[in-house]
């Protein structure tokens, strides 16, 4: 049924990328995916027996007119459970393998039931996997927030609360963490991680306030979009989200997450600065409209069996932030004789296990996007000081100037036009929705015509 949802909701449709956030009480997005859990219970004994008494080797059984629904046998937001009843010395020896297989590689789990005091202990095992609890310190502090950068003070931004017995409703899509240098050098392939995404809103008025606008960046594709193309490639298992830990090894392909982290905190202050020039210093936090980063808490999850210990990828101080992109998702003319990678984000894991890993979505490529974006910030932050300077000079009212139309009519040159062309040229095209609204809020009015 899930399927049959979200292709009659336009929602995670094949070819236009994955939309990660998962609706609840913390945030109701308009195109979420809607994660199901699937418990099965069973005796073990289906799968062991002969086929001509009604056992055999697991298949999926699809009816005709239904088969363009179900392309992808293992949904990424579909999770499996499996529960054996009636297991001896309280082991599962009696599911099948492929039943252990199916539940691992959906980031569930399975536990025997021997005695009714069992019952409880899975109960509250599964639901504790299926609802994860919200991290104590909420909302979640900026992930991409370096120790020694200030916050923004002219703003008046709430305070983390304390918060006990909250959970994630229904959870979240299960992804899959690899790393990426040993995959380009050609050695051993680097184990998979996976984690359950589970998005964070930004709460601008405190924990009792509407949350900011819901996330827009999703996960894409791992081919790009063509005419050419007659049949869309199949999905794996999960999304696989690579990540680098060193990023010159990789060459020009990624980017450096350091680096990326200081311009979106310089692009900040610009903004930040330029909406208190329009206005006269007197804002509030939702008059400032900055470049939007959907947070997405990593809930690292085991392989399968209850017991079996969670798989987090390791890091070390000063090394907590890695770039991740997804492998095939460029467009190929762009990348000759390598990997055609589109750069998406950064997964923040930091030196202490007790603190929630993040994985937080940029706009696709953002070391690219970035340089433009601060030189038309700077562009309208040099127009508005001008006309500022203009107006305290100005004797009469009638000579004051229109700061709004100042800011909307910066000049940009044509370089800049070119380069912010060849930028939306490197973009799978489901993603020019997105960067419209996230975008057109940020850009002067004369070059908005670009994003359409």
């Amino acid at each position: 049924l899930i399927p049959i949802h979200n292709n009659s909701n336009n929602i995670n449709n094949c070819g236009t990328g994955k939309q990660a956030s998962s609706p609840g009480s913390l945030q109701q997005a308009v195109h979420a995916l809607k994660p199901a859990c699937l418990i099965l219970l069973t005796d073990g004994e289906c799968l062991k027996r002969p086929k001509n008494e009604g056992g055999g080797p697991l298949q999926l059984q699809f009816n005709l007119p239904l088969r363009e629904l179900y392309r992808e046998p293992f949904r990424w937001d579909q999770r499996t459970f499996c529960i054996g009843i009636g297991a001896s010395n309280h082991h599962v020896d009696n599911l099948h393998p492929s039943l252990k297989a199916f539940c691992g590689v959906t980031g569930g789990c399975h536990a025997s039931i021997n005695t009714v005091s069992d019952i409880p202990r899975v109960t509250e095992l599964f639901s504790h996997l299926i609802a994860p609890s919200i991290p104590i310190q909420w909302p979640l502090p900026n992930p991409l927030q370096l120790p020694h950068f200030p916050s923004l003070d002219n703003l008046d931004k709430p305070k983390n609360q304390i918060i006990n017995g909250e959970v994630f409703v229904n959870g979240g899509p299960i992804c899959c963490f690899q790393q990426l240098e040993a995959m380009t050098t050609g050695t051993q392939a680097p184990p998979i991680h996976r984690a359950m995404l589970l998005y964070t809103p930004s709460y601008p008025h405190g924990i009792d306030s509407k949350p900011q606008s819901p996330p827009i960046w999703c996960i894409p594709e791992s081919f790009f979009p063509s005419k050419k193309i007659e049949n869309l490639p199949p999905r794996t298992a999960q999304p696989i989200l690579n990540f680098a830990r060193h990023y010159q090894v990789i060459g020009t392909n990624t980017f450096d997450p350091i680096h990326v982290m200081k311009s979106l905190h310089r692009l900040d202050q610009i903004l930040t600065s330029n909406c208190m020039l329009t206005h006269g210093g007197n804002i509030k936090p939702n008059q400032v409209k900055v470049l939007q980063q959907d947070v997405y808490v990593c809930h690292w999850t085991s392989h399968g069996t209850v017991n079996s210990r969670i798989h987090r990828p390791t890091t070390q101080k000063g090394q907590e932030h890695f770039p991740v992109c997804i492998r095939g998702a460029g467009r190929p003319s762009l990348f000759e004789g390598g990997d055609n990678i589109l750069n998406i984000g950064i997964l923040h894991i930091p030196e202490s296990s007790s603190k929630p890993s993040t994985l937080t979505l940029l706009p696709p490529d953002p070391h690219v996007l970035l340089p433009l974006l601060l030189k038309a910030a700077e562009a309208e932050n040099r127009a508005l000081k001008k006309a500022v300077e203009k107006r305290e000079k100005s004797a009469s009212d009638a000579e004051a100037v229109n700061l709004t139309s100042v800011s909307k009519n910066v000049l940009l040159d044509e370089n800049w036009r070119s380069e912010f062309r060849a930028y939306l040229f490197r973009l799978p095209p489901y993603y020019q929705h997105s960067l419209r609204r996230s975008l057109r809020q940020l850009l002067p009015a004369r070059v908005q015509s670009l994003l359409s």
